[in-house]
């Protein structure tokens, strides 16, 4: 699925260098974090919402 030369290039979300990505089944996943990324579709999903992303959903869901 990915070239051996991209996927050292490929980092977890919202995370440094220092981590890594291997393909593990229908995911990829981060042995560091323990976070796995499921492909959707046949495409790799690396979206990692940030805590105030969350924080600001929930405030527009109560306001309804």
């Amino acid at each position: 699925m990915f070239s051996p030369r991209i996927l050292p290039l490929l980092k977890a979300p919202g995370r440094g260098d220092d981590t890594t990505i291997e393909v593990r089944g229908e995911a990829l996943f981060c042995p560091e974090t323990g976070e796995s990324f499921p492909f959707l579709k046949g495409i790799a999903s690396l979206y990692h919402p940030s805590p105030e992303e969350g924080a600001e959903v929930t405030a527009r869901i109560r306001s309804f």
